[in-house]
Order: structure tokens, then C-alpha cells, then sequence
């Protein structure tokens, strides 16, 4: 048994190194025109029209998105910005649905047909969307292209919550006030402004988003077009502009996510391997750990939760141990709304320096009613004294006790008709 098990975790060690190999981003730099132009071989100027039911124009909308996938691949999927994705008509506010909205990627030399008006095949590809938030928050679309683009690359994904303040980005792609008097499209028509992340900040008047706050210039057009690092990753999606010349760009971490449920296949920052890749790594270390515990350790496993992720109950030590895969955490408000849940702790509450804002209509709700700190393999819920108290199951929590929450579990502040569930 003894010999077997050194065997074992001689095989995880030799694992976890490849698994790390692979998911650790390369740091060296290239020159940064070189990377902007590299960089635009991944952005596209996409161009969405709205029908009538009658199949009348009503309107249209230009703006950017850019490329996802594998190294060396011809990319089928796209991002771009919700608002560019769907298109404001007097019958239906703003569709999206394939009956009243078409989507064309514009290509170099891009055209219009002389017999239907439309963007010609020559010229363009037909998109599709796959994921798209029906509120419009937060502002990103997935889109599918009819045929694998070859004319463009795939670019590279950086999560957001590790930029910081003070790293050089620019902002990629085809502003309107440039392009207003042409249709034409190609790499060098691809604009690109420089500047540096100014802060992090959760956007209360976009539906809680998480955005990075930059002064890398964009206009109407720039849209879902992508942020970029020195190193080409991109690290947020381009999507509003403030005051003072500062713009918003919503996390990446949104679009990875949604691409993670998906299944899609992208690389990672500084790597020219799939997330797809690296996860598979990871599952080969668990289930070789697996196996490595069922040796060791003898005994009856904990009780589930029926309803689903574990059962919560208090933090020994007020401490979480790390597992060998990190999930992220969402969690979905009794307005239907879907927030991630970033690193460290966030407070919960009514106030409006709550990360995770309830409205002030919910008047059970304290101004700050509880915490939720991502551990990473957790979500550490902690009610911080609140009059009208949190929920797991009916129960109240103890004010200040720490309880440890999975995916699936599910809590209530105040009322039961304020649950939030995590996802």
C-alpha cells in the first residue's frame, strides 16, 4: 500500500507541474506597435440590421467585436457588445431575435449588393447569436459565424480582476466618426488609441457591471470592440465612454464565463493552448487525487446536500481549505439578475457602495446586510448584524459565522422573497 501510494503521488506531482506549465502566462514583452498589429488581425466591424415584420429595413447599427479560439485555427465565434448585437425598432424596442435582426461580419473591400441592398456574400459572413443577456446587462454577445473566418486570428483572453491600475492598454476598433464616410473595412482600417487603466469600478447604472475605467479613446462604433494589454491579451470589451475622456470596457470575465458554459474553445493569456486543454489537465490531477484519497482514507464521505452543492454549515477556524480546481462563482439577485462574484469579499445590501446593490424598494434588506468573500473554492457568506437577518434553509445565521456555499446553494436577506442563489 505504502509503495502504491508514492507511486500515486509521484504521478500527481508530475501532473500538477504540466497542468501548471500550461496555465502559467508567459511574461516576456514584444514591442507594442508590433503587438497592435498582430492585434488587429482579430477585430472585425460588424454590422447588425433590424427588420420589420414585414422584412422592411427599420434600422441598423455598426460597431467592432473580435475573434475567439484556438492558435491556428480559423475562428467561428466572435464578441461584440449587446448594444451592437441587437437594434432598436419602434415594433419591438430593442430585437435581437433572428426574425428581426441580421448580422454581417464586413470584410476587406465590403460591399452592398446592387439587387437587395443587403451585404453581399462576397464581401461578408452572416453571424448568429449564441449567448446574449436579455436585459442587455451585462453589454457583451457571443456570436457564430456561418463559415470559419480565415481572414481573421483569434486573440488571446486576460481576466479582468488581474489588470492594474496604471498598465497600458489600447483600445481596437473601427470608431464611426472615422468611418461614417466609407463602408471599407480591413486591418488597416482598424483603429487603435493608447492609454492606462485609471480603476476598477462596478457600474450601478449598468446593471452592476464590472468594468475597467480607462482613457484610451473610443467613440460610437468602437463598441464591442477589444481592450488589449502590452502583450496582446485582450482584457475587456470597449463599450462606453464616460466623462473626462475616460471609457468603460466590462470585463473579460463575463465573456469567458459565458464561453466556459458554452463549451467554446479560447486561449488564455500568454498561452496558444484552449482553456479546454488546461482543463483537462486539471480533471487528470483530481481524479489521480481521487484515487490517492480513497487509498488513505477509509471512511464514509460527507453528507450531500439534496437540494444540490454542499451542505452549508460554519468554517472550521473561520477558514476554507484551497481545492486543486478554482470554479467561478455567479450569483443570480431575486430580479433575475446575474452577477460574478470576484476575488476577495464583496458586501451585499442596499447601499450604493455595495457591490452587490438591492434595490432600495427592498426594505427588509439593511443598508449592508451580509458579505460574500470568493475563497475560491467557497463562497464564505457572513450576515454582518442585519436587522431582518440571512437565511440558508429557513434558518437564521448567527451574525458574524462564517458559512461555507457551492454552487447551487441558495440564501435569503430579510425575506424570503430576496433569495440570492449562487451559479
Amino acid at each position: 500500500m505504502k509503495y502504491v501510494c508514492k507511486r500515486l503521488a509521484a504521478m500527481v506531482m508530475v501532473l500538477i507541474c504540466l497542468a501548471a506549465m500550461l496555465a502559467i502566462p508567459a511574461s516576456a514583452k514584444t514591442d507594442l506597435p508590433t503587438v497592435i498589429s498582430q492585434a488587429k488581425e482579430g477585430v472585425v466591424k460588424l454590422l447588425a440590421v433590424g427588420f420589420d415584420s414585414y422584412g422592411n429595413v427599420e434600422n441598423a447599427v455598426v460597431g467592432s467585436g473580435f475573434a475567439v479560439g484556438t492558435k491556428g485555427s480559423a475562428p467561428e465565434y466572435f464578441v461584440t457588445n449587446w448594444h451592437v448585437a441587437s437594434v432598436y425598432m419602434p415594433e419591438h424596442n430593442y430585437a435581437f431575435d433572428s426574425d428581426h435582426v441580421r448580422i454581417w461580419i464586413m470584410l476587406d473591400n465590403f460591399t452592398l449588393s446592387d439587387v437587395t441592398g443587403l451585404p453581399s456574400e462576397a464581401t461578408s459572413v452572416k453571424c448568429s447569436i449564441v449567448r446574449i443577456s436579455e436585459s442587455g446587462y451585462p453589454d457583451y454577445a457571443i456570436l457564430r459565424a456561418a463559415r470559419p473566418v480565415t481572414e481573421c486570428k483569434p486573440l488571446p483572453i486576460r481576466s479582468s480582476e488581474s489588470v492594474k491600475q496604471g498598465e497600458t492598454v489600447v483600445a481596437l476598433g473601427c470608431p464611426a466618426v472615422l468611418d461614417e464616410q466609407s463602408l471599407s473595412v480591413g486591418s488597416k482600417d482598424i483603429t487603435s488609441t493608447t492609454g492606462t487603466v485609471a480603476r476598477h469600478m462596478v457600474m450601478a447604472s449598468a446593471g452592476n457591471t464590472n468594468a475597467i475605467v480607462h482613457n484610451a479613446n473610443i467613440s460610437g462604433g468602437n463598441s464591442g470592440g477589444p481592450l488589449i494589454d502590452e502583450n496582446g491579451n485582450v482584457i475587456g470589451l470597449n463599450t462606453y465612454s464616460i466623462v473626462d475622456s475616460y471609457s468603460c470596457a466590462i470585463y473579460s470575465d463575463y465573456v469567458m464565463q459565458a464561453l466556459n458554459e458554452l463549451g467554446i474553445s479560447y486561449m488564455t493569456a500568454g498561452s496558444s493552448i484552449s482553456v479546454v486543454t488546461i482543463a483537462a489537465a486539471a480533471v487528470a490531477v483530481a481524479a489521480v487525487a481521487v484515487a490517492i484519497y480513497f487509498l488513505l482514507r477509509n471512511r464514509k464521505s460527507t453528507e450531500k446536500n439534496p437540494a444540490g452543492g454542499v451542505t452549508p454549515g460554519t468554517v472550521p477556524g473561520g477558514t476554507v481549505p484551497a481545492g486543486v480546481y478554482t470554479p467561478s462563482f455567479r450569483v443570480q439577485l431575486p430580479d433575475g439578475r446575474i452577477i460574478p462574484v470576484p476575488a476577495g469579499k464583496v458586501a451585499v445590501g442596499r447601499d450604493p457602495n455595495c457591490q452587490i446593490r438591492l434595490p432600495e424598494s427592498a426594505a427588509a434588506v439593511s443598508r449592508r446586510h451580509c458579505t460574500l468573500e470568493n475563497s475560491g473554492e467557497f463562497l464564505i457568506l457572513v450576515d454582518e448584524g442585519s436587522r431582518n437577518g440571512t437565511f440558508i434553509h429557513g434558518k437564521r445565521v448567527p451574525a458574524g459565522t462564517k458559512v461555507a456555499l457551492k454552487h447551487g446553494s441558495s440564501f435569503c436577506v430579510g425575506t424570503s422573497e430576496n433569495r440570492i442563489t449562487v451559479c
